[in-house]
């Protein structure tokens, strides 16, 4: 099994991933761009596909992130965030 920083993050919560620094973009766009070059064949992997998806999950959530990294992000809207959600902002993971 692989592991890089973006697998070892996934058992953090959102918000210590959010504190520390901006999502990769770039090594995730890398990933993305690599998982396309594949041959056809392992294309048809049910492990291919769960690396897609896994990667386009991730770059749909993005835009998320990144507001919620934002410097203008306040403790009253993560407050808010919580209340909307019905969760604990530690109990959120990069999952």
């Amino acid at each position: 099994m692989v592991t890089t920083p973006w697998a070892r993050n996934a058992k953090l919560p959102v918000a210590d991933i959010v504190a520390t620094a901006p999502p990769p973009l770039p090594q995730v766009n890398q990933y993305q761009a690599q998982c396309k070059k594949l041959p056809k064949a392992l294309r048809e992997w049910q492990a291919y596909n769960d690396c897609r998806r896994t990667i386009d999950d991730f770059l749909e959530m993005l835009p998320l992130f990144q507001a919620l990294a934002h410097k203008s992000m306040r403790e009253r809207h993560w407050l808010e965030v919580m209340r909307i959600t019905g969760m604990r902002s530690d109990a959120w993971l990069l999952r």
